[in-house]
């Protein structure tokens, strides 16, 4: 770890837009007192005006706006056509809340069947964790059973119509699409009976138990519970952890942490970002120019403008050299709740020498500007993005397009096989940092 003269600069999106011409903010509409007709039919027309990805993503906003009009008036809830228009969406800065907590998962997904399942790279569905004293345990489900089908449906059938409206959080990929569908093969309705069909113990019934853990808790979209936080893994390997990047104060603590890995003998270091679920972009490059000595193109932000109603480019972000240099051996892990610049950071670090990218999967594929709000009949909020990053030649970067294609994959793709499954159930956090730095060259 060398020094290197710090070049450091905050930018617009680090000084809350400071200096920005009005019109080049996050939108705020507020269509609470609204019926669930006209707030639908304002925030649809709002979307097809302004969402930055109308087009990249192929939206077909009169065909959403229909579907879920039709549903109002055939009786529905107006809360599960909240939750189908952010569901409509495929992107992880979309995001569905409410002010009353007890809505925020909805009733299909309500009780827990005490197992969480997975899905190999060849196909095969299995168990990876049993709860203990859980409906699954005390029917005798195993780790590593096969689930065959569900209530006499075939496991394809059934994870292709999961409810998935039931995330709070837009699923921008396929990938990302599927792994909360696994997730809710282990819910129901709370004391609702599933009859599972095992390989290996045939038909077993399961009643759904009452779980009033939050939604992405349940779900595996929990965001990481500290900004940075750093340890020694083990001797000369130091880890640190970013969980957000919000403040120069996130700078600061990378390199005091890094400081400190280095006086306890760290000569390789991992980078955990899984579950980053972002925070500002200039803060985002200050942190990954800890780990180079020449300056790299971040971005150029877009905002809408509503006067010329287009997106207008609000600013470029540069990664400059820091005032810390980190030039040893890097390990980034990555998982599919690495969003935003998050996945900002894993972009550029997967262009560093010396840097390789680890996980079971690629990131969110979520990197435009969120923040745009509509406030909703029955205490929703929606969460979208009005603008967007765009790479040197002026495209969408890391944002899934049309096919789902989108976000950064690993370097070093762990396999899924029922082994590496169940190992990273049983140990979320220390199974892939053990396994990325066996597969990127052990000792360092």
């Amino acid at each position: 770890m060398r020094a290197a003269v710090a070049m450091v600069g905050l930018g617009l999106f680090g000084t809350g837009l400071g200096g920005c011409v009005s019109r080049l903010i996050p939108i705020r509409d507020d269509f609470s007192d609204e019926t669930p007709e006209r707030a639908l039919d304002l925030t649809i027309e709002r979307l097809e005006q302004a969402y930055s990805f109308t087009r990249h993503k192929r939206l077909d906003w009169p065909a959403i706006h229909d579907d879920l009009d039709a549903q109002l008036r055939d009786g529905e809830d107006p809360d599960t056509v909240f939750r189908g228009l952010a569901a409509a969406i495929p992107d992880g800065h979309v995001s569905l809340w409410n002010d009353d907590a007890g809505l925020d998962l909805c009733s299909e997904a309500a009780g827990d069947l005490g197992l969480q399942l997975g899905e190999t790279d060849d196909g095969g569905v299995v168990v990876v964790k049993v709860r203990g004293g859980g409906p699954a345990a005390r029917a005798g489900v195993e780790v590593g059973d096969t689930l065959r089908a569900v209530d006499d449906r075939d496991v394809d059938a059934w994870l292709s119509d999961a409810p998935v409206h039931c995330s709070p959080l837009g699923l921008a990929t396929p990938e990302r699409r599927r792994q909360v569908a696994l997730r809710l093969l282990g819910r129901a309705e709370d004391g609702a009976e599933v009859v599972l069909e095992l390989q290996e113990r045939g038909e077993v019934v399961l009643a759904a138990e009452s779980d009033r853990r939050g939604p992405a808790e349940v779900l595996g979209l929990s965001p990481a519970e500290e900004r940075v936080s750093a340890r020694m893994w083990r001797p000369g390997v130091g880890y640190l952890a970013v969980g957000w990047e919000d403040t120069v104060l996130s700078e600061r603590a990378v390199r005091r942490e890094l400081r400190r890995l280095w006086d306890d003998g760290a000569r390789r270091l991992v980078l955990d970002l899984r579950n980053n679920d972002g925070g500002t972009d200039q803060t985002a490059a200050n942190i990954v120019g800890t780990f180079t000595d020449r300056t790299w193109f971040y971005e150029t932000i877009t905002m809408y403008d509503r006067r010329a109603e287009a997106q207008a480019v609000v600013s470029e972000v540069w990664v400059e050299p820091q005032e810390l240099y980190w030039d040893l051996p890097v390990v980034v892990l990555i998982n599919g709740n690495t969003v935003s610049s998050g996945e900002g950071m894993a972009m550029m670090l997967r262009r560093f020498p010396g840097v390789e990218v680890v996980g079971f999967e690629s990131t969110a594929a979520s990197f435009g500007s969120a923040g745009s709000t509509t406030l909703l009949p029955g205490g929703w909020t929606l969460s979208w993005p009005a603008g967007r990053s765009l790479d040197r030649r002026g495209r969408i970067q890391l944002d899934s397009d049309h096919t789902g294609v989108g976000g950064v994959a690993p370097t070093v793709r762990i396999p899924a096989t029922v082994d590496t499954l169940v190992a990273r159930a049983a140990d979320p956090v220390g199974y892939l940092v053990d396994e990325a730095l066996a597969r990127t060259g052990g000792a360092p």
